[in-house]
């Protein structure tokens, strides 16, 4: 009897000793899912610090002749643009001699073109908001307001083309980036310079540079226009029915619409 006695206290203790271990591996384990799921975070946070907004001002020939890369990546992009110097230049008119050229038998100033996430600006010309027409309350785009973003849409293909050959010539802006935030601008700017030389002297960019950048990137989040169609002037409509009027004329004599 006491020979039992002590086995059955020895299984007792031996099998406490198993539950507790089981129970601290399941402890541990929870544990270092959360340390994970912490680092994850920090990561995702320090990266989102560590990503910057590029905005480009980028002529025909696909040069950049405005770089703004000091703002935080997730700021809005018409906040960007109206804390920065391009917007003060542009609102007080000096993209353009003085007096203005004329165009359509009225002065008119030069202009840029821009993406539907900034707002509509006398010296800013963007898309009609095609999704908005679609919906119940408002009318059909016309056939000149079609042509116009055909128009546009062509025309910031170059811009695209431009920051997809920066980035498949200088591809640490598409990587991780250990730099301090304070270094990042400086590096961007300098990225963007060095391109214009390379495009000025016809450093040609090999299209397996692009082809492995393209594959690489993720899928950029699409900017929202209804925040920046708050802000768009009203006058700067009558500019862009004047180029509406134009690629309808054109349109005609070539026999497209």
């Amino acid at each position: 009897m006491e020979g039992e006695e002590q086995l059955r206290s020895l299984l007792f203790l031996m099998t406490y000793v198993l539950l507790k271990r089981r129970r601290d591996i399941n402890n541990a384990n929870i544990q270092r899912r959360h340390e994970v799921q912490r680092r994850i975070r920090h990561r995702q946070y320090f990266f989102q610090r560590q990503r910057k907004m590029l905005m480009v001002v980028v002529s025909g020939k696909g040069h950049f002749w405005d770089v703004c890369a000091s703002f935080p990546g997730g700021t809005d992009p018409s906040d960007i643009l109206q804390n920065s110097s391009l917007w003060a230049t542009a609102s007080e008119g000096g993209l353009s001699p003085v007096p203005p050229p004329i165009f359509m038998g009225k002065p008119l100033r030069y202009m840029l073109l821009g993406e539907d996430c900034y707002p509509l600006q006398s010296w800013l010309m963007k898309a009609y908001p095609e999704e908005r027409s679609r919906r119940a309350g408002h009318a059909a785009l016309t056939v000149s307001q079609r042509l116009f973003n055909r128009q546009l849409r062509r025309a910031l293909r170059v811009s695209e083309a431009a920051l997809l050959r920066l980035r498949a010539r200088w591809q640490c802006l598409s990587k991780r980036n250990d730099c301090g935030l304070d270094v990042v601008p400086t590096m961007i700017l300098a990225c963007c310079i060095l391109h214009n030389m390379c495009e000025s002297h016809g450093d040609a960019s090999r299209a397996e540079w692009q082809e492995e950048v393209a594959k690489a990137e993720s899928p950029q989040p699409r900017h929202k226009a209804h925040a920046a169609a708050s802000m768009d002037q009203s006058h700067a409509e009558e500019t862009r029915a004047l180029f509406c009027d134009l690629f309808e004329q054109q349109s005609k004599m070539s026999g497209i619409i």
